[in-house]
């Protein structure tokens, strides 16, 4: 069902979805009820889904930022389209998690996205404030929303939680999001936003797929909820045995 919570200064908009995994195919079908979005997952063979996040095509000072190994924005944007488009085909779905775009260069953002496989879907992060509207028309994306439930997986540009760094008006919308997610009862926060710089006591729930932390790759969606799931139960398992040696 999808839904909207209002504030003075924010509206975000987002999609609750409760769904069984089909663990060995699966993908993301989309309908529109006026404004609001949901994201349905249903077996196919054809294609996989992947996360993503931070690209910051044609932003010069990221490279300074977060010591990327690149030369210029000319060589990052190469190699970031390869990489993406090695791992990502035509009739797959992205779930891009904010920070696409952020330059002087907004004549090119159209063409980096043409160039980039996939039915791509945003989740607006700080960088992202051209509308809606502009995201479908001009960048070619299926949708575009402030965060995304899908089972207990809860996919956001912000990782929850506070800095000194941070604006008001970006404080204002982790509130909210918190907020969602505690009423998401959701497991895991897949998030961007914070690149490669470490966040103290940063939860075990939280997994980081901004490209800075990934070689510059998009992650395979069901292949890490296997791996989180399969962690889960390596946890679960050790305190079993714990409690048996009391």
């Amino acid at each position: 069902m999808g839904c909207c919570l209002n504030d003075n200064s924010i509206v975000i908009k987002f999609s609750i979805l409760s769904f069984n995994f089909d663990w060995k195919n699966f993908k993301i079908k989309i309908s529109y009820q006026e404004k609001k979005i949901m994201l349905i997952l249903e077996p196919d063979h054809t294609s996989s889904i992947w996360i993503t996040a931070d690209h910051h095509f044609f932003h010069n000072i990221i490279i300074k930022y977060c010591n990327r190994p690149f030369s210029g924005i000319n060589e990052m944007n190469k190699i970031m389209i390869q990489r993406w488009n090695e791992k990502i085909k035509p009739n797959d779905e992205v779930i891009h998690l904010g920070d696409m775009f952020c330059g002087y260069k907004p004549s090119g953002y159209s063409w980096v996205s043409n160039q980039l496989n996939g039915k791509k879907h945003l989740i607006r992060g700080n960088h992202d404030r051209k509308s809606d509207g502009v995201w479908r028309d001009r960048y070619g994306f299926e949708t575009v929303q402030d965060f995304l439930i899908l089972g207990d997986y809860f996919f956001c540009h912000y990782p929850l939680l506070f800095h000194p760094a941070q604006t008001p008006k970006q404080r204002e919308m982790i509130i909210l999001l918190k907020e969602a997610f505690e009423l998401s009862k959701c497991k895991y926060i897949f998030h961007g936003h914070s690149h490669n710089t470490p966040i103290k006591d940063y939860p075990a729930n939280y997994y980081n797929v901004g490209v800075d932390m990934n070689n510059f790759y998009p992650i395979n969606l069901k292949e890490k909820i296997i791996e989180l799931n399969w962690k889960w139960r390596q946890k679960k398992y050790q305190k079993r045995n714990i409690y048996k040696n009391v």
